[in-house]
């Protein structure tokens, strides 16, 4: 998708209109409601479906085939306009890791921060505990796993097919925190592939100054992990044309989508 002359802080503010006005059929803000779910930290998925996109009265078309095109960097558009909705706890719970890193962070405030390089700066996607999942809509005819082409790399496409296939969970890093133990600064780096280069220098003005690389330790406990699966899945039968094999596909599951997924082989009985 060209994205030239795109406004995407204009797409956010649609954004965050529809979550906050979209009504389910009973008259209730469906949107507000899973927010508030996930605030109380009874749930960690806040799923749009595109179906819902579609019914909103006050959407733009071409915004909703924008989100369609360019699916990927729409799902992060639609977590900042949640976090900007997010709203206040209204029920106790216990905290876990993430919230007491999250008070200590702020607690301490920007001492180590220098401003001098934006990896410093604590990304949005650590302070979230919440993940954001677009649905395709349920309507009309799946691809096939033969239709699928380069140019849906990046769309939002629903496939046909049976699944073969399904590894272990492990953890997926999404961002690396770091230590210097020269300057103490904290400095964060944000993985977007599942193998990255790790830093080994500290960027810190302080250490640039004295001239000094710095000794960077990787905190894996302040790091933030996803969980990671990987499914094969292959075309169904009346979908590979006669005398072909049948052609499969990698997909990989993050974070809530994992164990959703499994593949079962008949036992014969006694």
């Amino acid at each position: 998708m060209n994205t030239k002359g795109v406004d995407f802080n204009s797409d956010k503010v649609l954004a965050r209109e529809f979550l906050s006005n979209f009504a389910d059929n009973n008259g209730e803000a469906k949107y507000l409601n899973i927010l508030q779910d996930v605030a109380n930290h009874k749930t960690r998925s806040v799923q749009i479906d595109l179906e819902d996109l579609i019914e909103y009265k006050d959407l733009d078309e071409e915004f909703l085939r924008r989100v369609t095109e360019n699916t990927r960097r729409y799902i992060g558009i639609f977590a900042d306009a949640i976090d900007e909705l997010m709203p206040e706890p209204t029920e106790a719970f216990i905290d876990d890791d993430h919230d007491i890193l999250m008070t200590q962070r702020s607690d301490e405030g920007t001492e180590g921060a220098d401003g001098s390089d934006p990896r410093q700066k604590m990304p949005p996607e650590i302070r979230r505990f919440f993940e954001v999942y677009i649905r395709a809509s349920s309507k009309g005819r799946p691809f096939t796993i033969r239709e699928v082409k380069a140019s849906n790399i990046g769309q939002l496409v629903r496939i046909a097919g049976i699944v073969t296939r399904c590894s272990d969970v492990k953890p997926l890093m999404q961002v690396a925190v770091y230590t210097c133990e020269d300057c103490g600064f904290e400095i964060y780096q944000e993985v977007t592939a599942r193998v990255f280069m790790p830093l080994f220098e500290c960027p810190s003005r302080r250490c640039v100054t004295n001239k000094s690389k710095g000794n960077v330790i990787l905190q894996l406990r302040a790091s933030k992990f996803l969980r990671f699966q990987e499914a094969k899945i292959q075309e169904l039968s009346e979908h590979v044309p006669k005398g072909h094999i049948p052609r499969t596909m990698t997909v990989h599951l993050r974070g809530e989508l994992t164990r959703k997924v499994g593949y079962f082989l008949p036992i014969a009985l006694n």
